[in-house]
């Protein structure tokens, strides 16, 4: 197959074995897919090795299940009466710090980027290890060049904020505010830059720690943020049972050899965390910060409103000092009461409102071609309208058939798939009319997997109390454990090689636990 290289006339070749799952790359397309990867102009066989394998192909979660045929028009109905009809000022609190709505986010960008070719074919730029390969791979920008107040240590580096003094609290950007970091997406909101932030002076302790040993001190921060990711956070999204049984036994319905990212968890299931987004974050930092306020104050989404500051007589922009998050404003900080916590919103149909007009600069990925957008400058889209799009040009099954597969491979042992009428059961009196009167009516038994999945989330959190629904829990438990499991040198391979490895003893907490905010506030402290 063919198709045209982004921003030239080249044509690329992809040549893709379904059978071997392999797929063959020839320069043009390395050009096209891999703009991170800076190729020489002789042909370097270890750059373009090095291309490759960050190349892998999407692959199906359950093999053989039938894909969906819907209409491309109505997948944009749903959409817009998904986005028309819900008030966020109706959306509830969940008991989970918002802190972990955006490491869900940081997950998703280390296992997975999209980028769509002919026939259905998905490519992923990722590595399907969740080893941290967004942070300390090549970096993604065009290089401009370091800001003069950048500073390095080891692999990684960081940049000033707007402060006069020296404070590390960003990431490192070139002058014009470009972030110089592995993966530009971790520059598209604020949340998830901040804890890309928290990573990176969690490496430099480590490289401390570690007496200058850079590798040491990534295979440390890696087999720290698995730890948290296993043992916290998943701990909490996902239901007891699903949990208990993917930690004892292993994942019973992911492929291991080899393992590859499943389009059903990287475009429908893990993207329910959408759904958690607040509208607004009190005391975030000196100010309290609305979704929007979070997506502008980076570069990504144009230069935004980065700061432009005066720095020996050359313009540097930076973030401004006083959007620098305030950590104990999104999770519980020991020692820390007086600041109230943000926690995440219940997971469901409805959305943030500024989900519904999001700027076209702000998306992980392309646009699907032809989606509709609204006018501005730049253009806005639903995430809705988006998102069910992109599932449909993928081939994403349907929820009905997908669950059948799933309860087929779990040889029975699963929920019972939601009826008609919960699916239509929604607060929106707009999407309740489309699913229940109008031509929408053949999502009740024919649902995309992601509304589904918000559908299904939304009923069991009523029902008893878990954050994610069995088939979005399932393929998110499932696929997250075999990534860490991909890791040769992760928790879940290689045996801890001694009170050095982590955990490291002096950062647990009082309960010997190792989580996300002993993280923070190991990787802050001053």
């Amino acid at each position: 197959m063919t198709f045209a290289g982004r921003g030239s006339d080249e044509i690329a070749i992809l040549a893709y074995n379904a059978d071997a799952k392999a797929v063959a790359l020839d320069r043009a397309t390395l050009r096209t897919f891999l703009r991170g990867i800076t190729l020489p102009a002789s042909d370097d066989a270890g750059a373009i090795t090095e291309a490759l394998s960050r190349v892998q192909i999407y692959d199906e979660f359950l093999e053989g299940v039938k894909h969906a045929e819907h209409d491309p028009e109505l997948l944009s109905a749903l959409g817009e009466a998904i986005s028309a009809g819900n008030p966020s000022n109706k959306r509830t609190d969940t008991t989970l710090p918002a802190a972990y709505t955006y490491l869900g986010q940081f997950i998703a960008h280390d296992l997975g980027r999209l980028s769509v070719v002919e026939n259905r074919g998905t490519m992923n730029l990722r590595t399907p290890a969740l080893d941290l390969d967004s942070v300390f791979g090549q970096v993604d920008a065009q290089t401009h060049g370091l800001a003069g107040t950048s500073a390095t240590h080891g692999l990684l580096s960081l940049g000033n904020t707007s402060a006069a003094h020296a404070d590390l609290r960003d990431h490192p950007r070139s002058p014009q505010g470009e972030a110089q970091i592995a993966d530009a997406r971790n520059d598209h909101n604020l949340a998830v830059a901040q804890l890309a932030v928290v990573l990176t002076r969690f490496y430099w302790k480590m490289q401390q720690y570690h007496g200058g040993d850079d590798q040491a001190a990534r295979r440390a921060t890696v087999r720290h943020l698995q730890h948290v990711v296993l043992f916290d956070y998943l701990r909490l999204v996902i239901d007891p049972d699903t949990y208990d049984d993917v930690i004892a036994n292993g994942p019973a319905c992911v492929t291991a050899n080899p393992f590859l990212v499943s389009r059903e968890f990287s475009m429908a299931c893990f993207r329910v965390g959408h759904s958690m987004v607040r509208d607004r974050y009190r005391d975030w930092s000196e100010n309290s910060a609305g979704l929007t306020d979070l997506l502008e104050h980076v570069y990504s989404n144009g230069d935004g409103k980065l700061e432009a500051v005066q720095i020996r007589g050359a313009t540097e922009h930076r973030l401004r000092q006083d959007w620098a998050v305030h950590w104990s404003s999104m999770i519980n900080r020991p020692g820390i009461a007086d600041t109230p916590v943000n926690f995440a919103h219940r997971a469901g149909e409805q959305l943030a409102e500024a989900l519904k007009a999001l700027s076209a600069d702000s998306v992980d990925e392309v646009l699907v071609p032809g989606a509709p957008v609204m006018a501005g400058n730049p253009p806005v889209f639903s995430l809705a309208v988006q998102t069910l799009l992109r599932g449909g040009q993928v081939g994403l099954p349907d929820a009905q058939c997908f669950h059948a597969a799933l309860r087929a491979k779990l040889k029975g042992d699963f929920p019972d798939i939601l009826t008609g009428d919960q699916i239509a059961d929604v607060h929106s009196p707009e999407l309740k009319a489309f699913l229940t009167d109008g031509a929408g009516q053949i999502f009740r038994t024919s649902t995309p997997l992601w509304f589904y999945c918000l559908r299904e989330t939304a009923v069991f959190q009523e029902k008893c109390g878990s954050l994610f629904g069995p088939v979005t829990g399932r393929v998110i438990m499932e696929t997250v454990y075999a990534a860490i499991a991909e890791d040769p040198e992760g928790i879940l391979n290689s045996p801890s090689s001694g009170p050095k490895d982590a955990p490291i003893s002096e950062l647990k907490n009082g309960n010997n636990k190792f989580g996300l905010v002993e993280l923070i506030d190991y990787a802050t402290k001053i």
